[in-house]
């Protein structure tokens, strides 16, 4: 690939990192300590499934076979799951926000990091779809 698609998704990368970090650290965790517990709704699943995907995809410039584990990835679990987030959110979304998040919850989350967790990953799918050809075999 070239230099230009490299920094790129390394840009992507550490902003996926950057988020996950701060929803980690400074996010609050109802009910519970532990930020595993977050990870029972789909949208929070997606979110670290991207960030660990987004971070193989720039070693897998460096390295093949992290770029056949991110091939793989992305039609068994990236793409799939991030169409079906991001499309429940919105769709949801459309017909009454409160359906997805009520007013109590909204005001936890800051709006930056609802659009990482439910805009980006079309963006960043459509956007890795264009740059890297990905083969559908392990």
């Amino acid at each position: 690939m070239t230099y230009i698609s490299f920094a790129l998704f390394s840009t992507f990368s550490i902003i996926w990192v950057t988020s996950l970090w701060f929803d980690v650290q400074q996010q609050p965790r109802l009910g519970h300590h532990w930020y595993i517990y977050k990870l029972v709704m789909l949208t929070n699943l997606n979110f670290v499934l991207d960030v660990f995907y987004s971070v193989i995809v720039v070693m897998g410039y460096k390295f093949d076979r992290l770029k056949r584990i991110a091939d793989f990835m992305h039609f068994t679990s990236i793409f799939p799951v991030g169409i079906v987030t991001c499309g429940l959110f919105w769709g949801l979304y459309a017909i009454d926000p409160a359906l997805v998040m009520p007013d109590w919850i909204a005001k936890l989350i800051p709006w930056w990091l609802n659009h990482i967790t439910h805009t980006y990953p079309i963006v960043y799918i459509l956007l890795d779809s264009y740059f890297h050809k990905r083969h559908a075999f392990f």
